[in-house]
């Protein structure tokens, strides 16, 4: 077979797009080819799975391609595919004596040698190399010195633009120093301030903090004559102003229809119990977003239970969201998901946990999905008793999760019925629902799970 010779490595950019590469040699073993990947950020990734060599063995050009991904979105804009020859340096190939030449075989073996050629020529390519008689200078000592002329060029021209800077500063310095002696004054009373403004009160005792559509965000002070009017502002107050010291901190929220719910980054400053802080909706409260912001996020090793909220979107945002390693939410009873467009009721990534466990769930509206896990991160919906009302339709999949994701689900039940796939895992992902079977969650099409994922 004859054999191309004007390429040895083939680079491909992204555009969102394209699933299919050429690869440009005939190859005998779809082993002989080694795709990398360049990120967006710069570093590479070796690829070792999710893709298809088509073309093995074949002398047609035009089906010597790669299907990169076999699932998946295809490769990104800002992203590249490189694919290079690695062909194994072995030799197989046996003629003993007074046997029958097969043409065939002696051509694969020469086919063989000249691509592990054309591989190492591209390996030496892309290397430095030195002049036949130069024996006392190696390619390391070449960069050394390439890198060394690199750091020099740069020193000079830092120490041009510093002198400059210095000229500029010190006219600059002349002009500061009067206005700086006019506002000094104003700056001692700031800082006053600053100071007395980090000053937080400890808290010797549990503490409530009462929202109300009534309230007001600017003149309320929290108390329950004077509630704040969002529950935003409530968390940002306790964040701000107390140190919890151990002690349990309450949002109780005044029955109503409020636009939003919160947003909690990290702990709480004196925070030492997953419960310590409890946001508590009272008879009929009403979170209904309108933004595409999450109703309750909690992030970066925040912690916090909700209660007692019927939470619904209009705008595809997710009801309860906890991210990232050393997050713990919490739902307790009364909680009802309403519609939420094409987003979560659950959503739990990157080492978060979710517990929801022995509680009443009311479902009255579509979804995305019911719950998902993705990442490490875990959603316990243990033993709860599920109403579902209107035949809901989870346009994704009722549960989910993928990256080595979990979602802990044995034990509830649930009444009424919903639409769309039973549940979806990808990617060495766990649902368990100890032994609840295939039909186990609600939904009206079978669920699938590829990619190591284990469902039980």
């Amino acid at each position: 077979m004859s054999i191309p010779t004007q390429a040895k490595v083939w680079q491909y950019n992204g555009n969102d797009l394209t699933t299919l590469f050429d690869y440009g040699q005939p190859i005998q073993d779809a082993s002989w080819l080694k795709l990398t990947k360049i990120k967006t950020d710069g570093t590479s990734e070796e690829l070792t799975s999710n893709y298809t060599v088509q073309g093995v063995g074949s002398s047609s050009s035009a089906t010597w391609k790669v299907l990169y991904p076999n699932t998946g979105s295809p490769l990104a804009t800002g992203e590249k595919l490189y694919i290079t020859l690695q062909i194994p340096l072995t030799q197989e190939t046996e003629i003993g004596q007074q046997e029958g030449y097969d043409p065939e075989e002696v051509e694969d073996s020469l086919d063989k040698l000249t691509l592990i050629t054309l591989g190492l020529q591209e390996q030496i390519d892309r290397k430095i190399g030195v002049g036949i008689g130069e024996t006392d200078v190696t390619p390391d000592a070449y960069l050394e010195m390439l890198q060394d002329s690199v750091v020099a060029a740069q020193l000079a021209e830092t120490n041009a633009e510093t002198a400059k800077t210095a000229a500029e500063l010190a006219e600059t310095n002349a002009e500061t120093a009067q206005a700086a002696a006019a506002t000094s004054a104003s700056n001692a009373a700031a800082s006053a301030s600053s100071i007395l403004s980090v000053i937080r009160t400890r808290l010797t005792t549990a503490l409530t903090i009462y929202v109300a559509t009534t309230g007001n965000d600017t003149t309320g002070t929290g108390l329950v004559g004077a509630p704040y009017a969002t529950i935003q502002k409530a968390v940002d107050v306790l964040y701000k102003n107390y140190d919890m010291a151990g002690y349990a901190v309450t949002i109780s929220v005044a029955a109503g229809t409020y636009a939003a719910g919160a947003t909690l980054s990290g702990r709480a400053t004196g925070q030492l119990l997953t419960s310590d802080i409890t946001i508590q909706g009272n008879g009929a409260c009403n979170i209904s977003q309108t933004t595409t912001a999450d109703a309750f996020k909690l992030q970066g090793g925040a912690r916090a239970r909700v209660a007692g909220f019927t939470i619904s979107s209009t705008t595809n945002s997710n009801a309860f969201v906890a991210i990232d390693t050393g997050t713990v939410l919490t739902l307790g009873s009364g909680i009802t998901f309403g519609a939420t467009g094409t987003a979560n009721h659950i959503l739990a990534n990157y080492g978060a946990v979710v517990y929801a466990n022995g509680i009443s769930i009311t479902i009255t509206g579509a979804a995305g999905r019911h719950a998902y896990a993705s990442n490490n991160a875990v959603i316990n919906i243990v033993g709860n008793s599920y109403t579902i009302t209107g035949t809901p339709a989870f346009s994704l999949s009722f549960v989910s999760a993928d990256t080595m994701g979990n979602i802990l689900g044995n034990g509830s039940t649930f009444s009424g019925s919903a639409t769309g796939q039973r549940y979806a895992q990808n990617g060495l992902s766990l649902i368990w629902t100890s032994s609840g079977g295939a039909s186990y969650f609600p939904g009206n099409s079978a669920g699938a799970s590829s990619n190591g994922a284990v469902y039980v």
